[in-house]
């Protein structure tokens, strides 16, 4: 006899179920993330992409799929904020990277280093064209983060 087993981490299942809990509502996103998942997981397996050594390979499937789910996560977050002060819908691509920048400093800094990073990310974007008052609301909004020198 089978007993209720559960659902495998590569299942499309888990990712709708954390995106429902995410409220983003939209199955359309955890398709996405499922397929983007099980295209990494056949890759691992065939050998294409390298298996990390410190763990197995559900695993790094599974912080696969998180990663996903987060960049989500900051994509509607992101759009919503620029929405609100009104930048140009034609360089959401352009902000979007700005905001995955943003997040990989947030993930290798800290404190008054990672303040004095995201200064520099500021200017180095607004030399690219972009609002740096839009630059300053997503780094308020996405991640909390505030250039005045009072931290």
């Amino acid at each position: 006899m089978k007993q209720d087993k559960e659902p495998k981490p590569d299942s499309p299942s888990l990712a709708a179920e954390r995106i429902r809990e995410l409220n983003l509502g939209n199955s359309f996103y955890a398709h996405r993330v499922e397929r983007a998942c099980a295209r990494y997981e056949r890759s691992l397996r065939q050998g294409r992409q390298l298996q990390r050594y410190d763990s197995d390979l559900e695993a790094q499937v599974e912080n696969y799929r998180d990663r996903c789910i987060e960049q989500v996560l900051i994509r509607d977050r992101l759009y919503e904020v620029l929405e609100q002060v009104g930048a140009s819908p034609f360089q959401r691509v352009l902000y979007l990277a700005f905001a995955n920048h943003v997040n990989r400093l947030c993930r290798d800094y800290s404190s008054l280093a990672l303040r004095d990073k995201a200064r520099d990310a500021v200017d180095r974007w607004t030399a690219r064209g972009l609002d740096p008052e839009a630059l300053k609301a997503v780094l308020n909004e996405l991640y909390g983060l505030s250039l005045s020198e009072e931290g």
